[in-house]
C-alpha cells in the first residue's frame, strides 16, 4: 500500500478530466496501431493501443470479434506518447473515455491494463467495482470520488495522510464484506464522494441508498439480486463524505471528529 505519487511536471488537463459537457476527446488525433478482442462471458471487449506490439502479452491478435457476439469497442485503451509529438503525454490507461491510471513507466501502465482485464474476466464470479480501498489512521474506507489514479483530489488527501491500496478495484463478497489484495476481507466505515456544496469548506455527509447506487454505477459487469443485497448489507452504517476542499474530508475522518 502506498500514498498517491505526486505527478510532478504534468499539466492539470493530464491529471484530471474536465467535467461532463466540457471534457475534450482524449483520443482526438490518435491512430490505433493495435487492437485485440478479449472474450468475456460470451461478449467481446476490445483492448487497443496507439503503439504497435504493446498488447502482444495480453491477448492474441484479431481484427474483429466473432460474428454475432456483443462487442464493446474501445473498452480499454492504452495511450502512450509517440516520438515526434510536441506535447508530452504520460502513458495512460482509459476505461472507455475515462482515464484510470497513468505513470511515467510504460510497463507499469501495461501491467495495470493486464490487472484490469483479469478483473473484468473474474467479475462474473466475484463482483468488482472501479472504487479504490483507502485508509486514514485506523479507518478503512472506499474512494469513489473519481477514477483517475493521479487526480489532484487524491493527491491532496494523500498529503493529508490518506493511503490508497495498490489494488485499485474493490470486490464484494456474499457475506457483505469487501475484499482487496492488500488487506483481504475488510468492512469499510466511510466513502469519499463528490457531492460537494458550493462552499468548498462545507462538508456533506451522505447515508442510505445513494451509497449502493454509487457502487452499482461503478460495477464492472452486471449485478445480480443476491449481489445487490450483499452490497446493501455491506454498506449499512457507512457514511459518505464530500467537500470541495479535500482537507475538510481528511479532518472529518480523523479519530473523534465524526463517528463512523
Amino acid at each position: 500500500m502506498k500514498g498517491e505519487e505526486a505527478a510532478e511536471g504534468a499539466s492539470q488537463d493530464e491529471l484530471e478530466p474536465k467535467r461532463s459537457g466540457g471534457r475534450p476527446d482524449p483520443f482526438e488525433g490518435l491512430v490505433w496501431a493495435d487492437a485485440r478482442w478479449v472474450p468475456i462471458d460470451g461478449e467481446q471487449f476490445e483492448i487497443r493501443s496507439n503503439a504497435p506490439a504493446l498488447l502482444d502479452s495480453l491477448a492474441p491478435r484479431a481484427e474483429a470479434g466473432p460474428s454475432g457476439a456483443v462487442q464493446h469497442e474501445g473498452a480499454l485503451s492504452l495511450v502512450v506518447g509517440m516520438t515526434g509529438q510536441r506535447t508530452r503525454r504520460l502513458p495512460t490507461l482509459y476505461l472507455g473515455s475515462a482515464p484510470l491510471f497513468a505513470d511515467r513507466d510504460q510497463s507499469v501502465v501495461l501491467e495495470r491494463m493486464r490487472m484490469t482485464v483479469e478483473t473484468v474476466i473474474e467479475s462474473e464470479r466475484r463482483p468488482a467495482y472501479v472504487v479504490q480501498p483507502c485508509e486514514l489512521g485506523d479507518r478503512r474506507g472506499l474512494y469513489a470520488r473519481d477514477t483517475f489514479s493521479r487526480s489532484p483530489y487524491r493527491r491532496r488527501l494523500a498529503r493529508a495522510g490518506m493511503l490508497f491500496t495498490d489494488d485499485p478495484y474493490v470486490k464484494s463478497s456474499e457475506d457483505g464484506s469487501f475484499v482487496c489484495d492488500d488487506w483481504g476481507r475488510f468492512s469499510p466505515t466511510f466513502m469519499v464522494l463528490g457531492y460537494d456544496h458550493e462552499d468548498p469548506a462545507e462538508l456533506e455527509v451522505t447515508t442510505g441508498a445513494i451509497l449502493p447506487i454509487t457502487m452499482i454505477e461503478r460495477r464492472i459487469g452486471g449485478i445480480t439480486t443476491s449481489h445487490l443485497q450483499s452490497l446493501i448489507s455491506g454498506l449499512a452504517g457507512v457514511a459518505g463524505y464530500s467537500a470541495g476542499d479535500a482537507r475538510v474530508v481528511a479532518t472529518a475522518l480523523q479519530p473523534g471528529s465524526v463517528p463512523g
